[in-house]
Formats: structure tokens, sequence, C-alpha cells
């Protein structure tokens, strides 16, 4: 494990420059989201990044709703931006597109 790593996960929430959840389907990984700029007690941004079967099966809300109230507990942040803006009509059809 990289030095950077090891020094992240020892870190208070405060303190942490990134943050990163895994989402998993039958204990196999199938996509992440994390924050970054973080800047505690007030905002952060998220990312989304997913596989074809998160898509295929129209899961990606489900776990956007479970990942996002931990981002503002551990975080305490009073907003939230996505990155990309999910609802983007580019990005959007590029994913209907690839089911």
């Amino acid at each position: 494990m990289g030095r950077d790593v090891i020094r992240t996960l020892s870190q208070s929430y405060k303190d942490k420059k990134s943050y990163c959840i895994i989402w998993q389907v039958d204990s196999k990984p199938v996509g992440h989201s994390n924050i970054n700029k973080i800047i505690f007690d007030e905002e952060a941004y998220m990312h989304c990044i997913y596989g074809m079967l998160i898509e295929k099966e129209r899961l990606w809300p489900g776990f956007i709703k479970m990942t996002c109230p931990g981002f503002f507990k551990k975080y305490k942040l009073k907003k939230l931006y996505c990155e990309p803006y999910l609802l983007n009509p580019a990005l959007t059809k590029y994913w209907r597109s690839r089911v």
C-alpha cells in the first residue's frame, strides 16, 4: 500500500482530502463514489464511477441514495456537488446508448 493511502486511512475525517465508498453486488465491486475538494463542515464534490451492471439494472440511484447521507454525516456537509452533473443530457444519452 502506498504511503498516501496509509496516511489517508489514518487521518480523521476532518483532515482527509478525499473519501471513497466501494459499491458491491454479491460481494463483488461494481462501482464507487468518492468525494474530494472537501471543506469540512461546508461542502464537497462527489464523483460516481460504475460499470454496465449498475447501469443495465438501474441500480445507481439506490447506491447514490445510500451513499450521500454518509458523506453529509461524516463531513458535516451543507452542500454536496456532483461532477459531472448527474442529469447532464449528453452523459445520460451516452450511458443509455450503452445498455
